[in-house]
């Protein structure tokens, strides 16, 4: 055996530095690069846990708030009991499970390209499905389960049928391919190559085609409205426009309850394009009018389960109300403190990112996926698709933003900038604010090269 080389002098005063510098400042932090910071473990946004917690809360108040039965006639709703609270708390956990999932796991710099990506390849294979029920009717779930989830003819339209593959009605057909033809526009901007670019271009034009034998003339229109920003807006205005549209989905109940929103230019504008559908659309308007009176005699936690939010006949007791929208059956059930919670989930993250847009840098892609999350949005206003895709987007998009912003910190660390004080002590006038000046420390020996 020889004898080991003896280490070289550059490398035993290197080391020799080292040890005085960590005995000079036992206390000081390890500055590591952003990288690998990166892959550490992101903090859990307290604002969601917040609204969590506080819409699993509301089920006491809204149980302390309706104890009695109501009686219309020959029917007897029953109050809400004891039980009532974990069965409804369970529902929350189901509903907002899909949210959880995206939050916790799709947070990486590559989720919002991949979950666009799985919206678009998905949306090609289920529209194969939809064209086979647009031309063979909607007989794909009685085939296989035995029974249809809705009403026949709601499912009739324009001389033809209304797909509803697997789902609870046509119109969720109608918003799932809406999402996948936003993600595969989205992809053929954003795309590098110009193979990828033709792949998706055709994917978008084959979905969108789909859309439109689906015979769902709402999503349609907030395709079309979302298409238009995909194509013509620059990112800044993308997130701009999808911040907006969370905003007035998230104040919908409030414009609604002070009647500013402008309810009969809409319909006069959707009976020029279609008679049928205006009258559609007049219809519940009117509903979500006598309904929005009914919720704002429990305005604070709702009326609970058992449909005691609807409108019955005092007399026969038969069910007067048709509820359509979600904003409505959420404010009826569980009040503002429900659809706030809920709502506040849906509609704050694009706004988060619009106002910190600046500091977190969110990518095109995570910009294309707020469009999709705001064309969901909108259809939550005439229609019941709370879907788990939505929540899906909006678990992503929530992990994202934690993400980005302890990317942030990391950043300020690694160019010795404390997150807490960032904006503070002396600053560089020329560079802003929210940059220090480090200043030289005669006691931290300089770097020795390595020999």
């Amino acid at each position: 055996m020889g004898r080991r080389a003896a280490p070289s002098r550059a490398a035993a005063q290197q080391r020799n530095a080292q040890t005085a510098h960590r005995k000079a400042a036992p206390n000081a932090r390890p500055v590591t690069s952003p990288s690998s910071m990166l892959m550490a473990k992101t903090p859990s946004d307290k604002l969601a846990y917040l609204l969590i917690g506080i819409l699993l809360f509301s089920t006491i108040i809204t149980f302390l708030t309706n104890r009695s039965g109501l009686t219309y006639g020959p029917l007897r709703l029953p109050a809400i009991r004891p039980y009532d609270m974990p069965a409804m708390m369970l529902n929350f956990v189901i509903m907002l499970l899909p949210f959880w999932i995206g939050w916790r796991y799709l947070r990486r710099p590559e989720a919002s390209r991949t979950l666009l990506r799985m919206l678009a390849l998905t949306g090609v294979a289920y529209a194969c499905l939809v064209l086979f029920e647009v031309r063979m009717a909607p007989q794909l779930n009685t085939w296989l389960y035995g029974f249809f989830p809705h009403g026949w003819r709601q499912h009739l339209r324009a001389g033809g049928f209304r797909p509803i593959v697997f789902l609870a009605h046509g119109l969720r057909v109608g918003i799932y391919l809406s999402f996948a033809v936003l993600a595969a526009a989205s992809l053929m901007r954003l795309e590098e190559t110009s193979r990828a670019r033709m792949l998706w271009g055709l994917a978008t034009g084959f979905l969108l085609l789909t859309l439109l034998v689906s015979k769902n003339l709402g999503a349609t229109g907030i395709t079309v409205l979302m298409l238009g920003a995909v194509f013509l807006m620059p990112q800044r205005l993308k997130l701009l426009f999808a911040a907006t549209i969370s905003a007035v989905v998230l104040f919908y109940p409030m414009a609604r309850a002070v009647d500013v929103v402008p309810t009969t230019a809409l319909v006069e504008w959707a009976a020029k394009v279609n008679p049928e559908r205006a009258q559609s659309l007049n219809f519940r308007i009117q509903q979500e009018n006598v309904l929005l009176e009914r919720a704002m005699q429990k305005p604070i936690a709702g009326w609970g389960a058992w449909g005691r939010a609807r409108v019955y006949d005092t007399e026969t007791g038969e069910d007067l109300s048709v509820t359509d929208g979600t904003w409505i059956i959420f404010f009826g059930n569980h009040g503002w403190i429900g659809y706030l919670c809920v709502f506040g989930l849906l509609c704050l993250i694009p706004i988060r990112l619009m106002l910190r847009r600046t500091q977190l840098n969110p990518s095109n892609y995570d910009i294309g996926l707020m469009l999709v999350l705001a064309a969901g949005l909108i259809d939550l206003i005439p229609n019941s698709s709370l879907v788990p895709p939505l929540w899906l987007i909006t678990g992503t998009l929530w992990g994202r933003y934690g993400a980005l912003r302890q990317d942030m910190k990391n950043r300020q660390v690694h160019h010795g900038i404390e997150p807490n004080d960032a904006g503070s002590g002396m600053t560089d006038p020329r560079r802003g604010p929210s940059r220090r000046i480090r200043k030289s420390n005669p006691d931290r020996p300089s770097p020795i090269p390595r020999a």
